[in-house]
């Protein structure tokens, strides 16, 4: 069974349930005094067999700060739901999880596994001081609800973080204010612009997204736009995690692309294609900020690939600025996808750099984006007749997955056990049935070896050649089922997690589910990437 279908399926039916630890783990016990104030913003499903982007639900983010209450970490939020209470912006640290890989195999009763890498982010210096990645199974799930199969997963993956010395260790600091780290300096670069001209929009939406990119990532997608002929595009600085990503254009080619710059405290980074005189269409940037109730529409892909080089509609709902960064306001529809993707005006000209989206209950239409003067000038860029020398070196990042200097980058849990192809020390599926089948072998030949050796005394010349070729055809078999029995051996893994585990699911069960792609409910204070 694929868990493409299986993760979504999952979390829906509202039924009860237990199921079993592969790999039991005991969570640190805290003194919540000691530590700063935690709250969870929210568990992203994005599994490559997945194509949508699913948010767990409200239910699931309570079931989580109980479970961290209850071990002694002051975890605020979803304190009265009945009252409406959270205190979530309160919280020194946010963490937040995001499922990169989950499947079932047919072992121990149906064993499933899920794949979640945890990132802690203090809210304070806004840098990712901690990351983990957990790799949690479940046995014995065949008869099992999915709604309580869900609920041991994920909760099961968390006990996993909770396990961890260092992440306890990275609430320690008091989330107290820090310096923030200084805005890089980029030397001079000069590019070559596009030709000027007239898109209306939305009539000429067709060219315009002839201009933009998907961005593929290992953990989901982001866009892009093409701003030079050269070859150069604009997207987010979370987007452009790695020194080079890929890049798919609409008519489904798709290119290599060099990260030349990156500024993370602007979000923007500038790319390069591989094949940089491949003569690509591209957009036109706006300089002057657009006015408060232009037309704007938001290009890229909006909760997945599938849905890739989307057009939504709105308008600049205003000019903000948050710690000194200028941003364009907007109640243009975007969801995870759309980041790095440019919103453009009613002539097809780029304002602005799509960067986060504002979330929560009650909380639609607050999108920014990073002005287009603002990106350039923050990359060190301008346009010129020729395009120069533009690559820098990323000097914001660490070789640990892209964390800002200062964060720790935790071992990874080991491999599934059971669940996956190529997972080490898994148990190849007929060697069960051959240790099994061995023994009733085993038996059926020794019980005929046995019958005909007592039937053998007192027998007549022709009745001892039937019973020494029955004799002979027992110890063949016995040997058969022998046989069977040590190759079940020899093939099984040195090690095999005990059949009996601790209880993993909690006392009470919740109903589950997921929500559509998205951003789903989070605290109100919460501003998130995506």
């Amino acid at each position: 069974m694929r868990f493409g279908f299986g993760v979504s399926a999952l979390l829906l039916a509202p039924r009860f349930a237990e199921a079993k630890s592969v790999r039991p783990v005991e969570p640190i016990k805290v003194n919540g005094s000691e530590l700063g104030t935690i709250t969870i913003s929210n568990v992203i499903l994005k599994a490559p067999n997945l194509d949508d982007v699913l948010i767990v639900k409200e239910k699931f983010l309570v079931m989580f700060l109980e479970e961290m209450r209850g071990l002694g970490y002051r975890a605020l939020g979803r304190e009265n739901l009945a009252l409406n209470l959270d205190r979530s912006s309160e919280a020194a640290f946010i963490l937040a999880g995001t499922m990169t890989a989950a499947d079932c195999a047919d072992e121990r009763g149906l064993t499933c596994g899920i794949t979640i890498k945890w990132e802690l982010l203090d809210r304070a210096s806004k840098t990712v001081v901690y990351q983990m990645t957990s790799n949690h199974e479940e046995m014995e799930m065949r008869e099992l609800d999915r709604a309580a199969a869900g609920n041991a997963l994920l909760l099961g993956s968390l006990r996993s973080l909770l396990a961890r010395p260092m992440f306890v260790q990275a609430l320690r600091s008091s989330g107290a204010p820090a310096e923030a780290p200084a805005a890089p300096v980029f030397p001079p670069g000069e590019m070559r612009g596009c030709p000027a001209r007239t898109l209306a929009m939305p009539k000429m939406s067709e060219e315009v997204l002839n201009a933009t990119a998907l961005v593929k990532l290992d953990d989901g997608v982001g866009s892009a736009v093409v701003i030079s002929p050269d070859g150069l595009l604009l997207t987010a600085a979370h987007v452009a995690t790695t020194p080079e990503v890929v890049v798919r254009f609409r008519d489904g080619k798709e290119f290599p692309a060099t990260v030349m710059r990156v500024n993370e405290q602007s979000d923007v980074a500038l790319l390069q294609l591989k094949d940089g005189s491949r003569e690509t269409p591209c957009l036109t940037l706006r300089m002057p900020p657009p006015s408060t109730g232009d037309d704007v529409f938001a290009l890229g892909a909006p909760g997945g690939e599938r849905l890739s080089f989307s057009v939504t509609r709105g308008i600049v709902s205003g000019q903000r600025t948050f710690d000194g960064n200028s941003l364009i306001q907007t109640d243009t529809s975007i969801s995870p996808g759309n980041s790095g993707g440019p919103l453009v005006d009613d002539k097809g000209q780029v304002v602005a750099i799509m960067t986060f989206k504002a979330t929560g209950q009650g909380i639609e239409g607050l999108g920014f984006g990073v002005p287009s003067a603002t990106a350039l000038s923050s990359l060190g860029l301008s346009f010129g007749e020729t395009t120069g020398a533009l690559k820098v070196e990323r000097k914001t990042a660490t070789a640990s997955g892209g964390l800002a200097l200062g964060g720790v980058a935790d071992k990874p849990d080991p491999p599934w056990f059971y669940v996956g192809k190529d997972a080490p020390g898994k148990t190849p599926g007929w060697v069960g049935q051959a240790n099994g089948w061995g023994w009733v072998v085993i038996a059926a030949g020794g019980l005929t070896v046995g019958t005909t050796a007592i039937m053998n005394i007192g027998s007549t010349p022709p009745e001892f050649g039937t019973l020494r070729t029955w004799n002979t055809v027992g110890w063949a078999i016995t040997g058969l089922g022998a046989g069977m029995v040590l190759s079940s051996y020899v093939f099984a893994p040195n090690k095999v997690p005990p059949a009996t585990a601790r209880r993993s699911t909690p006392g009470r069960t919740f109903a589950a589910g997921v929500g559509a792609p998205g951003i789903g409910l989070t605290s109100l204070s919460i501003m998130g990437t995506f």
